[in-house]
C-alpha cells in the first residue's frame, strides 16, 4: 500500500514538474516571438523612413538562425584556381542583347526547375543544382522537363563541401567527372564545361559596369548563372521588391544562388535562392546592380548527360512563323517584324532568316540570330515588286528545324491601286486546269454577277446572296490553250476598273498527271539507312535509318510534300530531294508521302506495317 501511495505522489510530482518546464518553455517562445516582431517592425519602419525599394515582414525563414541559412566556404584560392582548373571566361561579349531578359518567366514560360527548400549550410550544392537544372530545360527546350536533381547526393559525395558549407566552384569543377543523379530516376548529368564571366583575379572591383555588362551577356548565351553574395540578417525578412542594403556591416561572400535574369530600366537582377517559397517573392528576389558584392564570383555551366535513358519522352522539333501571316503588303526602305515560336527547341539555339519567292532563294535577311521569337528586318530598297514573297526560319539544331511563311508582298509604290471589287480566287493566275474545275471568288453586294471567257461563246450570270460566289466550269468542251476568265458586275454603276477581276488559265486535257513517288524504303525487305539488303518473310519491311527521303517525278510543277507517321502530319518540305528526319522511333507504323502539284491536287504513296529502328540522330 505504501508502495502504491509512493508512485502515485511521485506520478503527480513528475506532472507538476514537466507542467512547470512546459510554462517556462512557452514563456521563452513567446519572448522570442515577440522579440522578432520588434526586429521586424523596426525594420519596417526604418525601410519607410529610408523611402526603401523593398519591403520586411515574417518570411519562412524569419525564425532561423542566419548562420544555419547560409553556407559557403572558400576552399581554395581563386587567383591559383584559373590556371590549375583551366576554367576562365571564354566569353565573347559580342552578343546584341535586349533591356530585360528572365529565364523564370521567358515568353510567359518558367525554364527554371521549382524553388527548393535547404537543409543545413548547404547552399553551395542547391545553388549548383539549380543552375545545371535551369541549364537542361534550356538545351531541351521544355519548361517542364524539371529534372530534380539531388543536392543530398552532392553534399554527401563531393569532398568541398557538407551540412555546415562547401565551395560550388569546385564542386562545378569536381562534376566535370562525377555526376549527379536525380532524386528519383536513372537520370544522370554532369558538368560538360563550366568558365568564370566575372572573376575578382581578372575583373577590376570598382569597375561594376563592366561587370554588368557581361553578366547579362552570358544570360542570354548560357542561361542561369552561378553566383556569390553577401547576406546581411535584414535579408532573411525580405518579402519583395527590388532589395539594396541600408546599414553598413562588414561584407564577405558567404551566400551561393542563382542568376536567372535581368532589367536595365530598373538598374536589378532576377535571382533564384533555396528558402523556401514562403520567402521573399515565391522563392525569388530582385536586387539593384552593384548590390552585396553579386557581380564578383560568377560562372556559367555547360551540361552533359551520363543516362542510359533520354531526360524526356521523345518529341519532334517544330517552329511556327507567326509573322508575316501572309497577304501582308510591306514598303522597301520599311521594318518587317519577323516572329516565330518553337516547340522542344533551345531558346538559346541559333536561328538563320531567310528570304525566298515562292521557292527560289533569294538572299540570307541574317546568318545568325538567338531563339528569341523575334528579328527585325529593314527591307532593302534594290528587292523587286513582287506578291509572292517568303519568310524561312531554320533553327541550327542538329535537324536544322526550319518552316515558310506565307506568300506576302512588298512594293516601292507607297499607293497600291485600290483593291478590285471582284476577286477571283480560284483558279490561279497561270493554273493549268483539267476536267470539270469551280470558278469561285467574293464580291461586294447582291448585284447580279457576269462569269465569262474572253474570245469564246461561254458566260453565265449568276445572283450573288453574300461575299461568296462559285459558278462550273467543263474545260472539256474548250480546245486545249491559253483562256482569261473575266468576273464582273452585270449592270453596275461602280467603274470597271474596280468591278472587275481577271485570270489567265491554261487548259490541258490531252496529257494526263503523272506523278510517280518513290522511297528509300523497299516493301517487304530490311532497309538499312536507305539500301534493301534482304528480302524479308510474310512481306514484312523493317527500315534502319534516320531519314525517310521521297523521289518525286512527274509531269508538272510540285509545289510541297508532306510526310505523314501514323496519319499524324510531321513535315512539310519544298525542295527536292524532299526529307523527313526522324526522331528516336521504334515500332510498327505506317508511312504516308501526300505530294500537292500546282493544280492543287494530291497524289499519295502509303506504307503500312514499317517497324521502324531509328536512333534520331
Amino acid at each position: 500500500m505504501r508502495i502504491k501511495i509512493i508512485v502515485t505522489l511521485l506520478t503527480i510530482i513528475l506532472l507538476l514538474l514537466s507542467t512547470t518546464l512546459s510554462a517556462v518553455e512557452s514563456k521563452k517562445i513567446n519572448l522570442v516571438k515577440r522579440s522578432l516582431s520588434n526586429i521586424i517592425q523596426s525594420l519596417e519602419k526604418f525601410l519607410e523612413r529610408e523611402n526603401a525599394t523593398w519591403t520586411a515582414g515574417f518570411t519562412s525563414v524569419s525564425n532561423i538562425p542566419l548562420k544555419e541559412l547560409l553556407g559557403l566556404s572558400f576552399l581554395s584560392d581563386y587567383a591559383k584556381f584559373d590556371s590549375e582548373g583551366n576554367t576562365a571566361s571564354n566569353y565573347s561579349y559580342t552578343l546584341s542583347i535586349q533591356k530585360e531578359l528572365d529565364w523564370h518567366n521567358y515568353n510567359g514560360k518558367d525554364y527554371m526547375s521549382p524553388v527548393k527548400r535547404q537543409n543545413g549550410g548547404t547552399c553551395w550544392a542547391y545553388a549548383v543544382v539549380g543552375t545545371i537544372e535551369g541549364r537542361l530545360n534550356l538545351e531541351y527546350g521544355n519548361p517542364n522537363l524539371d529534372k530534380d536533381l539531388s543536392e543530398t547526393y552532392i553534399v554527401n559525395h563531393c569532398p568541398y563541401g557538407g551540412y555546415n558549407g562547401g565551395d560550388p566552384y569546385r564542386t562545378l569543377e569536381w562534376l566535370k567527372s562525377n555526376s549527379v543523379p536525380e532524386e528519383n530516376g536513372v537520370f544522370r548529368t554532369k558538368i560538360k564545361n563550366w568558365g568564370w564571366v566575372t572573376h575578382d583575379s581578372s575583373f577590376n572591383n570598382n569597375n561594376i559596369n563592366y561587370k554588368v555588362s557581361a553578366i547579362k551577356n552570358a544570360l542570354n548565351e548560357y542561361g542561369p548563372l552561378l553566383a556569390a553574395m553577401y547576406v546581411y540578417s535584414d535579408f532573411q525578412h525580405y518579402t519583395g521588391g527590388i532589395y539594396q542594403h541600408y546599414e553598413s556591416e562588414p561584407k564577405t561572400v558567404n551566400h551561393a544562388v542563382v542568376i536567372v535574369g535581368y532589367n536595365d530600366y530598373q538598374r536589378y537582377w532576377v535571382c533564384k535562392n533555396s528558402w523556401g517559397t514562403g520567402w521573399g517573392e515565391h522563392g525569388y528576389f530582385r536586387i539593384k546592380y552593384g548590390e552585396v558584392n553579386i557581380e564578383d564570383l560568377v560562372a556559367w555551366v555547360k551540361v552533359q548527360h551520363d543516362n542510359i535513358l533520354p531526360p524526356n519522352p521523345p518529341h519532334s522539333a517544330s517552329i511556327t512563323i507567326l509573322s508575316p501571316k501572309g497577304g501582308e503588303t510591306y514598303l522597301t526602305n520599311q521594318n518587317c517584324e519577323i516572329k516565330w515560336v518553337t516547340d522542344g527547341i533551345s531558346p538559346l539555339a541559333n536561328v538563320k532568316i531567310e528570304l525566298y519567292q515562292v521557292n527560289k532563294y533569294v538572299y540570307t535577311i541574317t546568318p545568325l540570330t538567338r531563339n528569341d521569337g523575334g528579328y527585325s528586318w529593314n527591307i532593302p530598297s534594290t528587292l523587286a515588286d513582287s506578291s509572292n514573297y517568303r519568310i524561312k526560319v531554320t533553327v541550327m539544331n542538329f535537324k536544322q528545324t526550319c518552316n515558310y511563311s506565307n506568300s506576302f508582298i512588298i512594293t516601292s509604290n507607297p499607293y497600291p491601286p485600290p483593291k478590285p471589287l471582284i476577286k477571283i480566287i480560284s483558279p490561279k493566275e497561270r493554273s493549268i486546269v483539267r476536267g470539270i474545275i469551280n470558278i469561285s471568288g467574293t464580291s461586294i453586294g447582291n448585284l447580279p454577277l457576269k462569269v465569262y471567257m474572253i474570245n469564246t461563246q461561254w458566260n453565265k450570270i449568276i445572283y450573288i446572296h453574300g461575299k461568296k460566289w462559285s459558278i462550273p466550269l467543263d474545260t472539256i468542251k474548250f480546245n486545249d490553250g491559253e483562256y482569261t476568265i473575266v468576273a464582273e458586275l452585270a449592270g453596275s454603276p461602280v467603274s470597271t476598273m474596280t468591278a472587275k477581276d481577271m485570270v489567265n488559265i491554261t487548259i490541258k486535257n490531252d496529257n494526263n498527271v503523272e506523278i510517280n513517288i518513290t522511297t528509300n524504303i523497299k516493301e517487304g525487305y530490311l532497309n538499312v539507312f536507305g539500301k534493301a539488303l534482304a528480302q524479308l518473310n510474310g512481306n514484312k519491311t523493317v527500315f534502319i535509318g534516320n531519314k525517310i527521303v521521297a523521289v518525286v517525278d512527274a509531269n508538272v510543277s510540285i509545289k510541297q510534300v508532306n510526310f505523314y507517321l501514323d496519319n499524324k502530319p510531321q513535315l512539310t518540305d519544298y525542295e527536292q530531294p524532299y526529307e523527313y528526319h526522324l526522331s528516336r522511333v521504334l515500332g510498327r507504323h505506317s508511312i504516308k508521302i501526300e505530294v500537292l502539284d500546282e493544280n492543287g491536287d494530291y497524289t499519295f504513296k502509303e506504307l503500312r506495317n514499317v517497324f521502324i529502328i531509328s536512333t534520331g540522330l
